[in-house]
């Protein structure tokens, strides 16, 4: 026994001095004599045996060794595992599965053979749903090359998507929870352009709080393809909130660089944080509806992003989608409004080279692409799915995407819908302030803007923001009272405010039917607080009254103004001026002395009829009327209105000019305003 235990403690010692340059060829040597003696185990079992459990082991053993001519010998063993066991359904899936890279058919074939064992094999039933989902949209919209014309495909792809409907629709009877089920029916739909039906599958998983990150994106571009832009917005804040720092970045920085990339280099941008904060006002100033609680714009190029990761990632490339090329016009110009493929002819085409050598070329894979204002190819070379632009579009869609990195047309829950408003400016009683008044005038015989869609009411809105679109001031309201006039919807929002410039907002919201009327631009008040002689705005109004309210007008003092937005007058429609005069000079007994000159003349004077001219007295080289007033009023500043009568005038559009000048001081001031005579 000592005798034992000196041998052993001596063998020890040998290992543990034995060197590492010593040690590796035996470990080496060591893994060589595993891999060998249970090659042998298994293949003595399967001489011995015969069985189908020896040729499943061999096949799996053969399988992960990941040799080309192991995985030959692993399909060869999985088959006569099968031939062996028939009713095998493991033995069938680990088949199919190896199928999958030798042959599409017979996976396929084995996957309907286990729905014969057992019918309720939900991942069979997955198999075989993608299977024909992946052929569908292979063959969807596609048409093939015979070279003097186009043969249609729709046929068969129709046919492989109701078979991937029956199956999926199958397996959802069997387990509608089942989270990969469910996602994968909802993101087939949503690819099929059927969005609507991808909606209940999402929402059952959120239902059963099974959802996640891929859920909620989903769910944010089927909404936003419904229209449904308030859970769309709250759907990809929770997405974006669970998602890994690099895919949020993608959504958030990168795939937005791109498209800014001219805008950015223009304004030096070089850091992180500079091109961020930059990326931050441009969302705000291309947000088309203040009045939401989500931004419009933002809420598309999301989708945007999601409809190309969907739809066009490369895992062979390594690509996800908004990266391919395909992706890259997405993100750009948005999903394309038609688009076709064309398979080439079966073979190829064959041409025969100056030697006389037979030579066989196969052409592309084409997607042709219909977006607004161009259309754009691409090419799958490879047969693999990764498309590439066309040789002959690149040099097209480089300087396209220099000239017009990007397009939206903006998107509303409801119907957009125009109108006619004009903003006018005063100064307020001490002129610290500038009084702006707005008024809109809806056209209620226009066929989106009918009485009917107004009936609720509306809520509107006019904002004056800074450079930076940080908000200095905004006017809300609700409108219940949709008393109309003539046809006409009028109305007028007042803000009061300091003299800026920066961005201003106007929009309307319905209630019915969430129709939108948006108008953003540049804004600038005018500047009231000097000594200087000014003029305010000149509003051409409908109607002037004094002591009385006139409805969807606004008040000066002691008068009711309702403006013609439109400035278009007829004899039918009386036209009146309004406007006032500041810091007049006054004598000491506090009276004002100045001239009036209300001049009118055509905007185009050839225009301007003979005829016209001999009622008036005047000389062909005197083409305009004039109207000259005295006025001697006690004040530095006054309110003027007047009625013009042009019944003499014939159609056309004049330019309406008002001159003052003032005797005190001798300074003048004019100010003109544009009006259509029909």
């Amino acid at each position: 026994m000592k005798a034992a235990q000196n041998i052993s403690w001596l063998l020890c010692l040998f290992i543990t001095v034995i060197s590492a340059q010593t040690y590796r060829p035996l470990l080496k040597t060591a893994k060589v004599d595993t891999f060998e003696l249970k090659l042998s185990a298994l293949r003595s079992a399967v001489r011995e045996k015969g069985d189908a459990a020896s040729y499943f082991e061999l096949a799996k053993f053969y399988w992960i060794q990941n040799s080309y001519s192991m995985r030959n010998q692993a399909f060869e063993c999985a088959y006569d595992a099968v031939a062996k066991d028939e009713k095998n359904i493991e033995y069938r899936y680990f088949y199919a599965d190896l199928c999958r890279s030798f042959s599409k058919f017979e996976a396929r074939d084995q996957w309907k053979e286990i729905l014969e064992i057992d019918s309720t094999q939900i991942p069979a039933l997955l198999y075989l749903a993608e299977y024909s989902a992946r052929e569908f949209f292979e063959w969807d919209k596609s048409y093939r090359n015979l070279g003097a014309t186009l043969a249609p495909l729709q046929e068969w792809a129709d046919e492989d998507f109701y078979e991937a409907v029956k199956y999926y629709e199958k397996a959802l009877k069997i387990d509608s929870s089942n989270y990969d089920l469910c996602l994968k029916v909802a993101l087939f739909y949503e690819k099929n352009n059927k969005p609507r039906l991808s909606i209940k599958h999402l929402e059952r998983l959120v239902r059963l709080n099974k959802a996640d990150k891929d859920v909620f994106l989903a769910l944010g571009l089927v909404y936003y393809h419904t229209v449904n832009f308030q859970k769309s917005y709250e759907s990809y804040s929770k997405a974006l909130s669970d998602m890994s720092k690099y895919e949020y970045d993608d959504y958030t920085y990168h795939s937005v660089e791109m498209i800014l990339t001219k805008e950015i280099e223009k304004r030096g941008l070089k850091t992180e944080s500079e091109i961020k904060e930059y990326i931050s006002y441009y969302w705000n100033e291309k947000d088309p509806l203040r009045m939401t609680k989500y931004n419009e714009r933002l809420l598309e190029h999301y989708s945007r992003v999601a409809y190309a990761n969907l739809n066009f990632a490369e895992p062979i490339r390594n690509l996800v989608g908004w990266k391919t090329d395909r992706g890259v016009i997405v993100v750009r110009y948005g999903e394309p409004l038609y688009r076709m493929r064309i398979r080439p002819q079966m073979g190829g085409n064959n041409s025969v080279s100056s030697s006389g050598r037979l030579i066989s070329a196969i052409p592309a894979k084409q997607e042709l692409w219909q977006l607004p204002g161009f259309s754009v190819a691409f090419e799958d070379w490879s047969y693999n799915g990764s498309y590439r632009l066309s040789w002959n579009n690149y040099e097209y869609i480089n300087a396209k995407n220099s000239k017009e990195p990007t397009l939206y047309f903006p998107k509303f829950n409801g119907p957009a819908f125009e109108l006619k408003h004009k903003v006018y400016q005063f100064a307020s009683k001490n002129k610290t302030k500038v009084d702006v008044y707005l008024t809109y005038d809806v056209d209620l015989t226009d066929s989106v803007s009918l009485p009917k869609s107004f009936a609720e009411g509306y809520d509107v809105s006019f904002s004056l923001y800074d450079d930076s679109f940080n908000e200095k001031i905004k006017y809300n309201n609700t409108v219940t009272d949709t008393s109309q006039v003539d046809n006409h919807l009028i109305n007028t929002c007042v803000i009061k405010t300091k003299p800026t410039a920066g961005n201003a907002t106007f929009e309307i919201l319905r209630k019915q039917d969430r129709g939108v009327a948006s108008y953003h631009g540049r804004f600038k008040n005018k500047n009231f607080q000097t000594a200087e002689l000014m003029l305010s705005d000149l509003v051409l109004s409908k109607e002037i009254k004094i002591d009385e309210q006139v409805p969807g007008g606004f008040w000066r003092n002691e008068y009711s103004i309702l403006p013609n937005v439109s400035n278009t007058f007829s004899s039918k429609s009386p036209l009146y001026l309004y406007y006032e005069i500041y810091n007049l000079g006054i004598t000491s007994s506090n009276e004002s002395n100045f001239e009036q000159t209300v001049t009118i003349k055509p905007k185009e004077e050839e225009g301007f009829f003979d005829s016209v001219l001999r009622t008036f007295g005047l000389k062909q080289s005197e083409k305009k009327l004039s109207l000259t007033s005295q006025y001697k009023l006690p004040k530095a500043d006054q309110q003027m209105y007047l009625q013009l009568d042009m019944n003499n005038y014939p159609p056309d559009t004049y330019i309406l000019t008002v001159s003052i000048k003032d005797k005190n001081t001798n300074k003048t001031v004019s100010l003109n305003s544009e009006l259509t005579w029909q």
